[in-house]
């Protein structure tokens, strides 16, 4: 079985414990361990990362304390997506697994008018995005037909690991779903409050039933109370 199930309080139509404020969003890079990641997703197992930087508290309570750049650059505070769910998924135009660039597109038409978002991160973290944005924005609209939302390149482990990547794969605060990235297309299901609920390896298609089955329940979930401080 190569999925980590949603969480128990999305199952439960429950949504996380809101924070008490927007907090600085620190991040704490993770050394990069690639050949570990890729053992890992290859058996099909959680990684066992024992390495005390996925352990390190942040001080980010959400997705949405995090401001990214999309694929032109422009800065893009991800506090705009508050009340929609969000698959964020880190794409390489040059991955074996590539075709998932349809598959996200399926995925997103079917369930974006009630309120999927998919944020796709090229990174050439595992050496399969040496392409520009520009290029890539390209490919991904014109050979894939790709219209969910694009950003910049970035790394998603190591010493340079993105601040938003540090936050997800964070096992302090995401004890079922941290852990270092195991390859190209791994994604995280987050809700409408920015809370991580879910996260699918990267052999795991986007059309599967398990990820349509969580995305379904997370759109069906009742949307935030009111937007956070």
């Amino acid at each position: 079985m190569s999925l980590w199930i949603p969480s128990k309080s999305l199952l439960a139509g429950e949504h996380p414990p809101r924070g008490e404020g927007r907090r600085s969003c620190e991040s704490h890079a993770a050394p990069e361990d690639a050949a570990v990641g890729a053992v890992a997703a290859a058996a099909g197992t959680l990684i066992p990362d024992s390495r005390a930087a996925f352990y390190t508290p942040v001080s980010a309570e959400s997705v949405h304390d995090f401001a990214v750049r999309d694929v032109r650059g422009a800065e893009v505070a991800l506090e705009r997506y508050l009340g929609s769910v969000l698959l964020i998924v880190n794409v390489a135009t040059l991955a074996p697994n590539a075709s998932q660039f349809v598959s996200l597109e399926s995925l997103y038409r079917k369930f974006q008018a009630r309120g999927l978002r998919v944020l796709a991160f090229p990174s050439h973290s595992f050496g399969a995005e040496p392409r520009r944005e520009a290029d890539i924005e390209q490919i991904c609209r014109n050979r894939f037909r790709a219209t969910f939302d694009l950003f910049e390149k970035v790394a998603v482990n190591g010493k340079d690991q993105a601040p938003l990547y540090a936050f997800l794969t964070n096992r302090h605060r995401h004890p079922e779903f941290g852990g270092a990235v195991e390859h190209d297309f791994a994604k995280f299901l987050i809700d409408g409050d920015g809370q991580v609920i879910g996260r699918f390896r990267p052999a795991q298609d986007p059309l599967s039933p398990d990820v349509v089955a969580a995305v379904e329940r997370a759109v069906d979930a009742p949307p935030p109370v009111a937007p956070r401080p």
